[in-house]
């Protein structure tokens, strides 16, 4: 059986340093983001993975 990962949830109290450093350092293309909503996923092969929060 193979596992993958769908989802995983990370919540920051520095929502801004947390999503540049998975989008310029991982480079991690986006899926969603918001500033308004302080929301951000990722594109990982098809999942939605990391979801950030602001704290």
């Amino acid at each position: 059986m193979k596992y993958r990962i769908y989802a995983q949830r990370i919540f920051s109290f520095r929502w801004s340093e947390t999503v540049s450093f998975y989008k310029d350092i991982i480079g991690l293309p986006v899926k969603f983001e918001s500033e308004e909503m302080r929301w951000a996923e990722f594109d990982l092969d098809g999942a939605s993975a990391p979801g950030l929060k602001l704290l």
